[in-house]
């Protein structure tokens, strides 16, 4: 069984509008409210492709009776300590006129103590002799250190369970301290952490690489329309960017995660993780209702080739 964990989940309401103007009333064309949260988003699209997986998190217990009905509603399986608070709401208003540009309104959730996180690292814990994997993704809440999914990470590691981490910023910087099993940045969460700007896929290959040789065994990055590459022992590959039409962004790096673990999980194969990441990816940016057969589809447009040639002066990072 994977494990999604959800530190920080949310309500996403999504609202389309004909124009979004600043300062003035705007007419709502649709509008609907899901749970969410990155860690229940790569749960949906496990389930789409037939993996089974449990959300287990912190949820505010003001408003925590209908996030579970919902969670229910959609089959998704969830083990969530309510703490004091309520889970916070994200609006995204999706601009129908400016060719479907996203504006995203994020509350920033409840405030945690160190209590409340050894609390859930115990829980964690109980579930270690059933789980296949282990994903950490997401914001962390408010008070809670940097270095928590690190601390996660070295804990499962001990009993043998391989860990994914998709995170940014501070985060990302800590828990690439212990060495995940696969690691999901994309372009811009890549540079930041580097401090520099990529002018190519090669030297995005080279500083994965880098990551690679340093302890990580399998580091992807998602560069947007140029596509996505990963990177482990047996080298770097990239998947191309496919033409599609864009119908949202919302969830499509989580899409990639539960793709590239499907993936590895049935071939061990990077590539083929690569292809069926991308291709749940390229799913989910191009439809709202996204299903399995449409996956599979997907994955036919797929192409995945090695990168050979690294710039000299990023090659031998992490020698």
């Amino acid at each position: 069984m994977i494990v999604c964990v959800c530190m920080n989940p949310s309500y996403d309401r999504t609202m389309e509008v004909a124009g979004m103007h600043l300062g003035e009333t705007n007419r709502v064309l649709s509008s609907q409210s899901v749970p969410g949260g990155k860690g229940i988003n790569v749960s949906i699209a496990l389930d789409i492709l037939g993996q089974s997986s449990i959300c287990i998190g912190l949820a505010g217990e003001k408003n925590r009776s209908q996030f579970d009905r919902m969670l229910k509603e959609m089959h998704l399986h969830g083990d969530f300590l309510s703490i004091p608070g309520e889970i916070r709401t994200n609006i995204k208003i999706i601009d129908r006129d400016q060719t479907r540009l996203v504006t995203e309104l994020n509350e920033p959730g409840p405030e945690v103590d160190e209590k409340t996180l050894r609390h859930l690292t115990d829980l964690l814990l109980s579930y270690r002799s059933s789980i296949s994997m282990l994903v950490l993704t997401g914001s962390l809440p408010p008070k809670a250190p940097a270095d928590y999914y690190r601390q996660v990470i070295a804990k499962m590691q001990k009993h043998g369970i391989p860990c994914v981490l998709d995170a940014s910023g501070e985060a990302l910087k800590e828990g690439l301290k212990a060495s995940p099993f696969l690691v999901k940045p994309n372009r811009s969460e890549l540079e930041q952490l580097e401090g520099t700007q990529f002018c190519s896929p090669q030297e995005i290959a080279a500083c994965a690489m880098k990551y690679v040789k340093s302890g990580v065994q399998m580091m992807a990055v998602s560069l947007g329309k140029e596509g996505a590459l990963i990177a482990g022992a047996d080298g770097v590959f990239q998947a191309k960017g496919v033409k599609v039409k864009t119908l949202t962004t919302v969830g499509a790096g989580d899409f990639m995660v539960a793709g590239l673990i499907d993936g590895y999980l049935r071939t061990h194969n990077s590539q083929e993780a690569l292809k069926i990441g991308s291709a749940m990816a390229a799913m989910r940016i191009t439809s709202l209702t996204p299903d399995r057969e449409e996956a599979e589809a997907r994955i036919k447009d797929i192409e995945v080739s090695p990168i050979d040639k690294f710039p000299k002066e990023l090659s031998g990072a992490g020698e």
